[in-house]
């Protein structure tokens, strides 16, 4: 990015759950109706490849709350 760096981006997280903030940027993207799946976000980056990484971002949590309910329910 033009006008941070990526420490100043990393150290400025949001105050929601990684879970929020997943569906929220899921959500904005599915109401795009200006891109195609193809056009780039940021050099050889792709709306197809941002959203399919949020996805498995997404199963990852859940697959992770899964296995912390079941344990806890052991």
């Amino acid at each position: 990015m033009k006008d941070y760096t990526q420490e100043q981006l990393e150290a400025s997280l949001p105050a929601e759950s990684a879970s929020e903030c997943i569906d929220y940027c899921l959500s904005c993207l599915y109401a795009d109706e200006i891109h195609y799946m193809t056009d780039l976000v940021a050099h050889d980056l792709t709306y197809e490849e941002v959203i399919g990484a949020l996805l498995l971002g997404r199963d990852a949590i859940k697959q992770q709350e899964e296995k912390l309910m079941a344990y806890e329910c052991e």
